[in-house]
């Protein structure tokens, strides 16, 4: 680390508070004009809207806090991977009791400051399970906790990288939203009520419905595990794939193929949860808690088979057909195949399928270039915070350098080298050590290469 960076506390960087809920007893403070953030909207980086809202009233009869647009947002509890996860709210917004609030005073960069708290994301989920049985973060933690800082000019800089690939990626997140707002827009144009629809079964008309594979993991393979924690619905989260041994026999029939429909049928808050497989992939085997719902193009297209499994009137038909008990409810494959589902006339379904099945491509790709952005960013982040990589020499316009080499030749030059040379070098501690520092180093020439270059990149 660089000897002109300097170690404080975060209490020593601004005002650090919690929130709180108004009564939901009264309705008048409820459904108002304020915004009001719970911990569980502090999964996405930046906050540009609430999913609840308060009144006036509401906000002075009780013990919220405003959280003023630019300030760090903090989950100090709640359930899964909610805890310790940081976000910038975007608006002014109320807060929770779960949300601890640090509005940055004049000594830190609010970008650097959030990102040095996703980068230790692990760490505040280590503090708060030591903080109390049921695991919570409090004020007291977050002003204590130390922080290393560069100058405020390198603190700037570090934050336009990492906030340009975080801009990126939420701009995709929106286009996929809107993309997907679009297709569920035509399906309802096309099936309407569903009246005077022809019903027919989900078995006779498709190739096959049949669950996954079922076998022990291990550490590393590149055969992946597509299990339920991946399958988020309408995006997949793929750093929890699990690995498969490749040298165990695995029917071709469990591998997912593309425009594959995979159900969760198992476990309590995504049994049920559909997602629409349109991936070119020879290596990704479903799990067995999982149902492949694998179409006959000819007779239903599978975006319409995932479109009305998606929609509030197929979650309802798939919810009826749940059983089990509260920690081990089940969709029955069985009920699956046996499901019966309103259909449009064949040239209305040929016409559907066409139509979006060009949407869904430019969604997936627009996925694709999230992920590599999202590891291009996690493997550029603690190199920029540790000054492993050094930014503080770098006197050109940052944002050029990026949008032109990062993303506009379509470059993402760490990413490439890491991936070409995991290829060549084996995966030891020595080699990988070598690894990082040739990663290291080419960066660092890099920048110092555009940094000297820097005319001639504005032209």
């Amino acid at each position: 680390m660089s000897l002109e960076w300097k170690s404080c506390k975060i209490g020593d960087l601004g005002k650090i508070f919690s929130g709180g809920t108004p009564s939901t007893k009264i309705k008048e403070y409820w459904d108002g004009d304020l915004n009001w953030l719970s911990s569980g909207e502090t999964r996405n980086t930046y906050i540009y809207t609430t999913d609840k809202f308060i009144t006036e009233e509401g906000a002075n009869n009780s013990s919220t806090k405003l959280a003023n647009k630019g300030d760090i947002v903090i989950a100090s509890a709640g359930q899964g991977f909610t805890r310790g996860q940081s976000s910038m709210v975007m608006i002014d917004t109320y807060v929770n009791q779960s949300v601890i609030v640090i509005s940055p005073n004049d000594k830190v960069n609010n970008h650097y400051l959030l990102y040095n708290l996703k980068f230790r994301y692990p760490e505040l989920r280590q503090l708060s399970d030591h903080a109390s049985t049921r695991g919570s973060l409090t004020t007291k933690i977050i002003k204590g906790l130390d922080i290393n800082l560069p100058d405020l000019n390198t603190q700037n800089k570090i934050a336009t990288i990492i906030q340009y690939f975080d801009k990126k990626i939420e701009t995709n997140k929106r286009i996929n939203k809107n993309l997907f707002n679009i297709i569920d827009f035509i399906f309802k144009d096309y099936v309407g009520d569903y009246e005077d629809l022809e019903i027919v079964s989900l078995s006779e008309n498709t190739q096959e419905i049949i669950r996954g594979f079922n076998s022990k993991y291990v550490e590393k393979s590149n055969i992946k595990n597509f299990n339920q924690k991946v399958n988020k619905g309408t995006f997949l989260e793929k750093q929890h794939f699990k690995y498969l041994d490749e040298n165990i026999e695995i029917p071709k029939a469990k591998f997912a193929k593309k425009r594959d429909v995979l159900v969760n049928s198992l476990g309590d808050g995504t049994v049920g949860r559909p997602h629409y497989y349109n991936e070119d992939t020879d290596n990704v085997v479903v799990d067995q808690h999982i149902t492949i719902i694998r179409a006959n193009e000819d007779l239903i297209p599978s975006t319409y088979i995932y479109e009305y499994l998606k929609n509030s009137t197929g979650q309802y038909h798939l919810d009826s057909l749940i059983s089990g008990s509260t920690g081990m409810l089940m969709l029955n494959i069985s009920e699956i195949r046996n499901l019966k589902i309103p259909i449009l006339d064949k040239k209305n379904l040929r016409e559907f399928d066409t139509t979006v099945t060009p949407l869904f491509d430019k969604i997936t790709k627009n996925f694709e270039e999230i992920y590599c952005l999202s590891k291009l960013r996690d493997t550029l982040l603690p190199k920029l915070m540790s000054g492993e990589i050094n930014v503080s020499e770098v006197n050109c316009d940052l944002k050029i350098i990026i949008r032109k080499i990062y993303i506009k030749s379509s470059k993402l030059f760490l990413w490439r080298y890491l991936s070409e040379n995991q290829n060549h070098i084996k995966n030891t501690k020595s080699n990988e050590t070598l690894l990082k520092s040739r990663a290291i180093h080419k960066i660092n020439k890099f920048l110092a290469k555009f940094n000297a270059r820097y005319r001639y990149y504005r032209q």
